[in-house]
């Protein structure tokens, strides 16, 4: 497996090329920690290749892990299509990923609607449903 980082303006893009060694998924979340922590990192994995679920779901299950323990924001981009079922069965709920659409977060209404009552001559725009 080899790897290639490049700095971006708001974070930094990691590019997998060739097949997923499991033995280095934790060498990784221990590079992850040490040196991108409190940061933005997008994944792109269209050139990673898998043995197995197993392989995939220890790489999410330790990117989750390392989201966590190191405050790091990880997008996930370019996941084969073989593999977006699996990971959709799995709950990685630090990680992005491009297929999935983020889950609306059921305070923001909330939050809006008690800003719009201490304004109240600012009015709340109708939603348009088609």
């Amino acid at each position: 497996m080899k790897t290639e980082a490049i700095k971006l303006e708001d974070g930094h893009l990691i590019t997998f090329t060739g097949k997923l060694d499991l033995l280095k998924t934790n060498y990784l979340r221990n590079v992850l920690l040490k040196e991108f922590r409190n940061q933005r990192v997008c994944f792109d994995l269209k050139n990673l290749t898998f043995v197995g679920s197993n392989g995939i779901l220890h790489f999410f299950t330790t990117m989750n892990e390392a989201a966590v323990m190191g405050a790091i924001q990880f997008q996930i981009n370019g996941l084969g299509e073989d593999f977006k079922k699996i990971v959709k069965s799995f709950n990685y709920p630090h990680l992005m990923f491009d297929f999935v659409s983020p889950t609306p977060n059921p305070t923001a209404e909330l939050i809006e609607d008690e800003w719009l009552d201490t304004n109240p001559g600012i009015t709340k725009p109708e939603s348009s449903n088609p």
